[in-house]
């Protein structure tokens, strides 16, 4: 579960559910010791208590927090929520278990505001679920949100490079053709650079402008593997940054306008043991391309590797992955154990979806219309008829609601083909409160992970998807 943000400022957020706040005196290892753990932790919080703050912190999230760092940041969200005209003595705090095994639990905490409304209609209180464990003799949070990973996160990376005798710096960069971690679970290889690929880019199906005089297109074939326990993660997550060998100046690479092969990095999710191959783009001046290198990373981290694209690896390593849900990803529990077909759950954000089928050989439904082109090698069209109820505030659409497609290659596809049909959902109607709309969903996936296809759909941010069954 990831943590909800307690204060939504532009540019300041206190991320709390994973470090709230607890008793210093320990409780029973119980569902009720676990949720009283939980509401304290909250309460805590609303009164700028760093020490229960830091005592409900797990041990490894207490030697990396700063405790001066925590009362001025609780300090700040105090102060932000003095400024309502909420008496945050008068909130009441429920907690109920989601789901407990002796040693964890997950519990949710729903806040009723003194005007007797649900909390979710406030700017600082939502319903949430918090994550903990049972530690030397108390509950404490699982996670530890609180804190700054950055220098952690470098550490595991250096020691993660180490063992695989790189270094990874922009003196030393990683050969092409082998595969490296770049953080935060993912592994990426470098495996094929054409520095002058206009040409190619259009012979592929892409297009381009022409480059500006100067400049040549390049082209990078690029593998992207993870590996670790939150899912799914978005391709584009990673990020390739050309840095010229001349100037020193850095050029952002993305997909290759169409081509056929081109790495569809925000099309493409990858759970715990995914893998993605594909091309990769971006307009370098010609004087920078001897000696350019790309440095690569992920979620925007300062903790980066860099690779040469020019020079080949003595010997090559590939990026691996595996198939299935993997033990540690998040949702392998969910995966092996989906929602059954026709029972509508609860996704966020006031949606509801259900899965009433699915066409998984749409083949010959597309075919009726002359212009859908067939799906790539390899992969196949599957349509998968849902309906989405909302019954939230106002009014939404169907975009809010993320959807992909996962098999047991573990790479998802998200909602969405080049093609047209009858009975395609309108995800851009405007739906009022109480409304249901119905229809397919196209998902260009493996034909090897037709079989064992999943829907993820979840519309809340930060929060897990729910998964379904689609037979």
């Amino acid at each position: 579960m990831r943590s909800r943000v307690l204060a939504a400022v532009a540019s300041t957020a206190i991320v709390v559910s994973a470090c709230g706040g607890g008793s210093s005196s320990g409780g029973p290892q119980t569902e009720q010791g676990a949720m009283d753990a939980v509401a304290n932790a909250q309460r805590a919080l609303f009164s700028g208590d760093s020490g229960d703050v830091m005592n409900f912190l797990n041990a490894d999230c207490r030697e990396r927090v700063d405790e001066d760092e925590v009362k001025l940041l609780l300090a700040f969200a105090v102060g932000m929520l003095n400024e309502t005209d909420i008496d945050l003595d008068d909130v009441e705090i429920t907690t109920s278990i989601d789901d407990y095994d002796g040693d964890t639990a997950e519990v949710k905490v729903e806040y009723v505001m003194p005007d007797g409304s649900d909390g979710d209609d406030s700017l600082f209180f939502s319903d949430e679920r918090i994550d903990v464990m049972y530690e030397d003799g108390k509950w404490v949070a699982e996670d530890c949100d609180f804190s700054d990973d950055s220098e952690q996160q470098a550490d595991e990376l250096a020691e993660e490079l180490e063992a695989a005798g790189l270094t990874g710096t922009r003196d030393d960069p990683v050969p092409a053709g082998t595969a490296a971690p770049v953080g935060q679970g993912f592994t990426v290889s470098i495996d094929a650079v054409d520095p002058d690929a206009f040409a190619a880019v259009e012979a592929g199906g892409g297009w381009a402008s022409e480059p500006e005089a100067g400049n040549q297109l390049v082209m990078v074939d690029v593998t992207v593997g993870y590996s670790g326990s939150e899912e799914p993660v978005d391709v584009g997550d990673v990020s390739f940054t050309a840095v010229g060998g001349t100037s020193g100046v850095g050029v952002d690479f993305y997909g290759c306008s169409g081509l056929d092969d081109e790495l569809r990095s925000y099309d493409t999710a990858l759970m715990n043991g995914g893998v993605a191959s594909g091309a990769i783009c971006g307009e370098v001046p010609s004087s920078d391309i001897a000696g350019m290198v790309l440095n690569v990373g992920a979620n925007f981290s300062d903790n980066t590797v860099f690779f040469d694209p020019a020079v080949s690896a003595a010997s090559p390593t590939a990026v691996t992955g595996a198939s299935g849900p993997q033990p540690d990803g998040d949702l392998t529990d969910d995966r092996n154990a989906p929602i059954p077909v026709g029972t509508a759950t609860d996704i966020g954000e006031g949606w509801t979806l259900t899965v009433n089928g699915v066409d998984p050989d749409a083949a010959g439904t597309l075919a009726a219309n002359e212009f859908n082109d067939p799906a790539a090698p390899g992969s196949a069209y599957v349509l998968v008829d849902v309906s989405l109820q909302f019954d939230g505030e106002g009014s939404g659409t169907g975009t809010a609601a993320d959807l992909h497609l996962v098999g047991d290659s573990n790479v998802a596809a998200r909602a969405g083909c080049s093609v047209s049909w009858d009975g395609e959902l309108d995800r851009f109607a405007e739906v009022f409160a109480g409304g249901t709309i119905q229809g397919e969903l196209c998902f260009e996936v493996a034909a090897a992970d037709v079989a064992s296809a999943v829907l993820l759909a979840g519309a809340e941010w930060g929060e897990e998807p729910e998964v379904f069954a689609l037979r």
